[in-house]
């Protein structure tokens, strides 16, 4: 069964009427971690075709293009979904190297799900820097920002000033990643380093 052939199977099952816990998609799951966090060990974390340190295999597994496939976004919508198999796939998450979790939870947040997982992923996310704060980055801030739950905002707004010191170590080319609705922080910046940063 092809990638695209899979992707249609795992929607279908996740339609269904009854609750179901699905341990061989979970263990596909676990099989994808792995597959990501070997691929970023093995050639970095960069999937910009454009940067010199570009990681071809992982920007194609991301993608669903290698034979092993990336079902994630698919099973995390599954989840989302059937109960049963929630609890099992975040425990999988938990055990996943931090690096990896992080760029996972930035992607699957700006995907249609329902408020509850939004709630809990932005929590995972929030969680983590909490416990690891090193792993900040601007993906995570502009993810974080376009959230509509009050306690992210309030958590973003208590860690302003990091956020300000992580965004004046944006090459100037990458400028376009900032939050363009945080005025705040835009204002902040080019008070901090006007030829870099335009509000």
């Amino acid at each position: 069964m092809d990638y695209w052939n899979r992707v249609c199977a795992i929607r279908a099952l996740r339609e269904a009427p009854t609750d179901i816990f699905f341990p061989e998609l979970l263990a596909i799951a676990e099989e994808n971690f792995k597959t990501w966090e070997r691929l970023m060990r093995e050639g970095g974390a960069n999937t910009d075709p454009k940067h010199a340190a570009f990681n071809r295999d992982l920007h194609y597994f991301l993608h669903g293009t290698l034979d092993s496939g990336n079902f994630l976004q698919e099973i995390l919508r599954f989840a989302d979904v059937q109960q049963s198999s929630r609890t099992q796939f975040f425990h999988i998450l938990e055990h996943t190297a931090t690096p990896v979790a992080r760029d996972f939870l930035n992607e699957a947040l700006w995907y249609f799900m329902s408020a509850e997982m939004q709630s809990i992923l932005e929590q995972y996310l929030i969680a983590l820097f909490e416990t690891q704060p090193q792993l900040l980055n601007l993906s995570s801030v502009n993810t974080l920002r376009r959230s509509n739950i009050s306690e992210t905002q309030v958590w973003l707004n208590q860690h302003f000033d990091q956020i300000v010191e992580l965004c004046l170590q944006v090459d100037p080319e990458n400028v376009s990643n900032l939050p363009y609705n945080w005025f705040e922080l835009r204002s902040t910046l080019t008070e901090k380093n006007p030829p870099l940063h335009k509000p």
